[in-house]
């Protein structure tokens, strides 16, 4: 069994389509499937909703700040208890145990669903064979703990109509939808890098008529890119979770409950093959290359690869066909 773990915004479908009313496909649908690195012809893989999924919406099975809190009637909102990526991973280990499974093939996600499959490595040895952690580290410098993520919080908490999290009795226009963009606005950024505009966009180019020498509000297409595109998506989102889910990004330490790293790394028993974005400022490819070496350190099995991505650290979703050959050899060595 491969166990598939989301990304910040993400949620548990990664591959496929629900029903034929639905746009896209999964997320990782370029890998997973009959044939493909994850082939489902060969494992049988399952992906879970994290506690606290950002994504607003039915199909959606997690317990976060718009749950109904039992001893109000009314959804948690700010009461929400703090969690942590750990947290997360225990609760997916309760799902494994509902199911009666006491052993996982592998691992793995990118960004935030490979620190889940770092913690199922370091919490649960005995259950993991091989850990996959895609532009994922021990824990995020302070640069980006703080931007993108608590300055995404005090965008949210800063609107007019958060509320101190109580909205969801509230019409569209009574939500804090504005700090929420705002809070995207700096995430879409950091996780796409540096030279994403200029891959993509090419030069500055405007709106014919939107010159923006003459108006403050008119953009660039950099600007415009950005700034349109999460909006078109911000309802999908709730306000709250995505303030858990920050905090619990901010609080990722691998090395929380153990002396050091070292102690919390030779815990693990299992493979590790850690792949890193080249161009990547959100995750650094130096502070992944420096845990793969602290494996190695410590007498595990790991190798590291990096791969090259138009958009940073974004193409540990959008473009996991750069590194599939890698991850299917991974998988597939020794089967």
């Amino acid at each position: 069994m491969i166990l598939v773990c989301h990304y910040f915004s993400g949620d548990k479908h990664a591959a496929g389509r629900y029903d034929q009313t639905d746009e896209e496909a999964g997320w990782w649908d370029s890998i997973i499937g009959p044939g493909k690195a994850l082939d489902t012809e060969r494992f049988y893989i399952i992906s879970t909703d994290a506690l606290s999924c950002v994504v607003n919406s039915h199909k959606v099975s997690s317990t976060s700040p718009r749950s109904i809190n039992p001893s109000t009637g009314t959804p948690f909102g700010m009461e929400f208890p703090v969690i942590t990526i750990q947290d997360m991973v225990k609760a997916q280990k309760l799902l494994m145990d509902k199911l009666e499974i006491d052993s996982i093939y592998a691992v793995l996600g990118p960004s935030m669903g490979g620190l889940q499959a770092l913690s199922w490595a370091v919490l649960y040895p005995e259950m993991v064979s091989r850990c996959i952690p895609i532009a994922a580290c021990d824990k995020l410098d302070s640069f980006s703990a703080f931007f993108p993520l608590r300055m995404g919080i005090q965008a949210i908490k800063s609107d007019h109509f958060f509320n101190n999290g109580q909205y969801y009795d509230k019409t569209e226009d009574e939500k804090p939808m504005q700090g929420l963009k705002n809070a995207i606005n700096g995430l879409a950024l950091i996780a796409r890098g540096r030279d994403w505009g200029d891959k993509i966009l090419g030069s500055r180019g405007f709106i014919e008529g939107k010159d923006p020498y003459n108006a403050i509000d008119n953009l660039y297409d950099f600007e415009r890119n950005i700034i349109h595109g999460v909006a078109a998506r911000a309802s999908m989102y709730d306000p709250n979770s995505y303030i858990y889910i920050s905090k619990a990004n901010i609080l990722f330490d691998l090395s929380n409950g153990f002396d050091d790293i070292d102690e919390a790394v030779n815990r693990t028993s299992c493979e590790f093959l850690f792949i890193s974005e080249k161009n990547d400022i959100f995750v650094l490819p130096e502070a992944i290359k420096a845990l793969h070496e602290k494996c190695l350190y410590n007498g595990k099995i790991s190798k590291h690869i990096t791969f090259d991505s138009p958009v940073g650290h974004l193409g540990s979703v959008s473009h996991a066909n750069l590194f599939a050959d890698e991850l299917s050899e991974f998988l597939n060595r020794g089967v």
